[in-house]
């Protein structure tokens, strides 16, 4: 919401106590001109579009790096293991589970579930792959990460004196 902007909230009878939202919020917000009001069933957000890529963390980094690695043997237990081996970082099994499947929410994973081999006890696997948009978005945060450490090396270099 915009600063200096509130939705009213009334006193209404339910099965609850305290306030709700009213079911035809008004929005008023501060303006250089003076106090702005909409009285609309249709939020601000719907009327502004703003393309905006989902955020990506530092772990969701890593996994969308093993599982680029990885290529066609992107299993679980696998990302698992190459993260420990490549960047130190032991995950357990529920954490990557659901980073994995916030990264598919995301668009930026996705994956299709692999027979059963004798290899896995006689179970199926999900194989996960990197999609379009999960690779735009590592290349988005690897240009980020190179034009801000641009210059630094002296300082970021092991051994470096700051």
């Amino acid at each position: 919401m915009a600063r200096g902007a509130s939705t009213n909230l009334r006193r209404r009878r339910s099965s609850g106590f305290g306030l709700q939202p009213d079911p035809e919020p008004r929005l008023t917000a501060s303006t250089p001109g003076g106090i702005m009001s909409l009285q609309s069933r249709h939020s601000l957000a719907e009327r502004v579009t703003v393309t905006r890529q989902a955020s990506l963390g530092e772990f969701e980094q890593l996994l969308l790096l093993a599982v680029l690695r990885l290529g066609d043997q992107a299993f679980g237990s696998r990302i698992g293991d190459e993260l420990e081996d490549k960047a130190g970082r032991r995950v357990s099994r529920g954490a990557l589970y659901s980073s994995l499947d916030r990264l598919e929410r995301k668009g930026y994973l996705e994956w299709e579930v692999e027979p059963p081999t004798e290899e896995r006890g006689g179970h199926p696997a999900r194989c996960f792959s990197i999609t379009e948009g999960g690779l735009e978005a590592l290349r988005e945060h690897r240009r980020a990460y190179r034009e801000l450490s641009a210059g630094l090396e002296d300082v970021l270099e092991p051994g470096a004196t700051g």
